[in-house]
């Protein structure tokens, strides 16, 4: 068991930002809260405990910890009530469950979602666990490795900014489709800040069926995209396999974003939508990714000729290569509307994606049908 600092804590979530695969929130949402807290704690120090899943306690369980809802439309107003809703709520799980959570759990990989338990460690006093319910962001519950391996995800409680909480208890917890429908209604109640506390997992179950070692992880690429900031001459991505940091793959070491084409307003919690990545505006060659909140589908096209090169759940990301600080399509839809989309510079890549996600590879294929039918896709998985 290690001891995050301040410094560990930003370092980890510029490493989630760029993991998350567009999703999971923007690095300035979750600096965002990082403010909050100190505001709402002053004098108190910025310092939590970070246990390995080896390290649990037998007989012990998590509290998995997000905010569900639109980045773009949540990401206006400070949602740290809706986080501590939900976790105050959600003490009456144990009740239902026979579980006393003693951990805190990221359900999701982001520059803010992976701060939400954080905050809550913080806030209590117990430890976060090194291991995430994805190992990236995802879109939806049934899109969570967690679900895909086999594992519960009712119940749960929904919190709102304004200290309303819901109680989702679905007869089936193992349906996850359910559930998210189910949690639909109140993330457009709670206007797209829906706190989220739930998944009692122990030590096996964690061992067994989500990505452990995942917020160590996220801390060892910010601490090399800090240093990318300081001397940037080589890509993040290309730093990240030398020091053994995953499979990846540099797509266009410079480029920028054209042909922004959002979908009109918002489907269910997912901002939808296209853009093209390319070296000049006027370069045939271009990288379309299509996103619904997360990057899903990314092909290269040129002239009329379009071929899909990765999905999900590889993690398709980027980012600013004059400041190293990761985009997510959050920050791309927000430059757009202010106007500055053009002044972005970008470094598109590829990560591989924890090995669990092919544990059960046909479920895992079926949970993303529907986001594939938002965006018009009609392919196959393809893993990079």
């Amino acid at each position: 068991m290690i001891t995050l600092k301040e410094k560990d804590i930003i370092h980890i979530l510029m490493g989630a930002t760029l993991l998350a695969g567009g999703g999971g929130g923007a690095l300035d949402d979750g600096m965002e809260l990082v403010e909050t807290y100190k505001r709402n704690y002053p004098g108190k120090e910025m310092s939590c405990k970070l246990c390995q899943v080896e390290e649990m306690e037998e007989g012990k369980y998590t509290i998995g910890l997000a905010v569900m809802g639109s980045p773009v439309e949540g990401g206006k107003v400070d949602a740290t009530n809706c986080i501590i809703t939900a976790y105050e709520k959600a003490k009456h799980l144990s009740a239902i469950t026979g579980q006393t959570p003693d951990y805190t759990l990221s359900m999701e990989l982001g520059g803010f979602n992976t701060f939400t338990p954080i905050l809550i460690s913080m806030i209590q006093g117990i430890p976060m666990v090194d291991a995430d319910c994805a190992g990236r962001a995802v879109p939806g519950l049934e899109t969570a490795v967690s679900h895909i391996n086999g594992l519960p995800t009712g119940p749960f409680v929904m919190g709102s900014i304004g200290g309303d909480a819901c109680l989702m208890e679905p007869k089936d917890p193992y349906d996850a489709v359910y559930c998210q429908k189910m949690a639909i209604p109140m993330v457009q109640m709670f206007e797209q800040n829906a706190g989220m506390a739930g998944w009692m997992f122990d030590k096996k179950q964690l061992q067994e069926c989500v990505p452990t070692g995942s917020i160590t992880l996220c801390m060892k690429v910010g601490e090399l995209m800090e240093q990318y900031q300081d001397n940037p001459t080589e890509t993040i991505f290309s730093q990240m396999a030398r020091a053994g940091l995953g499979n990846t793959r540099v797509l266009l070491e410079k480029g920028c974003i054209c042909n922004y084409t959002p979908e009109p307003g918002v489907t269910g919690n997912n901002d939808l939508g296209y853009y093209e990545v390319k070296e000049t505006p006027d370069s045939p060659l271009a990288y379309r990714i299509h996103y619904a909140n997360e990057s899903l589908v990314l092909e290269k096209v040129e002239g009329s000729i379009s071929t899909p090169l990765a999905t999900v759940p590889t993690i398709i990301t980027m980012y600013n290569y004059e400041t190293g600080a990761p985009l997510t399509n959050e920050d791309i839809t927000l430059a757009h509307e202010a106007h500055t989309l053009e002044q972005l510079r970008v470094t598109l890549g590829l990560v591989s994606v924890d090995e669990k996600w092919w544990k059960n590879e046909e479920k895992m294929r079926e949970c993303w049908v529907k986001y594939f039918e938002e965006i018009g896709y009609t392919g196959e998985i393809l893993k990079f």
